[in-house]
Parts: C-alpha cells; structure tokens; sequence
C-alpha cells in the first residue's frame, strides 16, 4: 500500500523561512486550493493520504519531506538546520512510527530533506546551510526501534 503522508496549510504560511530568494507575497487561500489538488493528486495515483497533525503557528510544516526521509526499512527523522523547523519533528515523528522504524539525526548534525536526493537505494546528500556534514549518511542502523543516526 503506498502511503502519502501530509499536513495542512498553515494560515502563517507568508512568514515562511526563506533561504535562496526574494520574499513574494504568498497567496494562502490559493496554497490552500493547490494543496487540495495535490492531496487529490495522491490519491488518484493510488495513495493513502495520511494527514499529519496540524501546526497552525509554524508556517513551513507543510513541507514536510523536510522534517523526515521515509525510506523502506527506516524513517530518518531529521533535525532542520533552520531551529524554528525543529519544532515540526516531533509530530512527524508519531505519524511516521505507526509505519517504520525511526532513525535520528543528533546534534551537532542538522540534515534538510530537500537536500537529499534518493535514486534507487542510493542517498546522495548535499551539503547547504541547512545540512551539514554531522547530517550525512552513510548511516549505521542501531538495532532499536529508535536508533541513532552517526
């Protein structure tokens, strides 16, 4: 069964982070609308669409392939290099735990997963201002459900 794990809009949407242009104004009832379509899109394609728990007073929430890499036999649970994404984690962490094992990146290490690129079984992992090397893999699986990623 595929499974699309996602999360609202949130209305604080236009105070977004920003890394690599310009703020233009965000039209958020338009979010809202094109999410729908997306949401829809998922599940036209034959996928599950799990809504993660709202986070109305954290603009980016609803990027959440930043906060956790779902991958076969693990989910990585990442820790953004932006600290105001790290309050997303946590939530995605419970939704994600019904379905894999978690990993985690500790600190120092900070990995964004918009810089992790997967082909086949490979991870290639870019370094940026919100990942740093203590956020690359190659990973050592610890045998616990709630592992460590080094």
């Amino acid at each position: 069964m595929l499974i699309a794990v996602t999360r609202a809009v949130s209305s604080t949407l236009a105070e977004c982070e920003l890394t690599h242009r310009p703020r233009d104004p965000i039209n958020v009832a338009n979010a809202v609308a094109e999410h729908a379509c997306y949401e829809e899109a998922l599940r036209s394609l034959g996928a599950t669409v799990v809504r993660a728990p709202p986070e109305p007073t954290l603009p980016d929430a609803v990027f959440v392939e930043d906060t956790a890499l779902a991958l076969d036999e693990v989910a990585v649970v990442t820790r953004p290099g932006s600290p105001t994404r790290r309050r997303e984690v946590e939530s995605m962490a419970k939704v994600l735990s019904a379905y894999r094992p978690l990993l985690r990146i500790q600190s120092p290490g900070t990995l964004d997963g918009g810089d992790v690129l997967r082909v086949g079984r490979k991870l290639y992992v870019g370094l940026s201002s919100r990942t740093n090397r203590g956020g690359r893999f190659p990973a050592r699986k610890n045998s616990s459900a709630s592992g460590t990623m080094k």
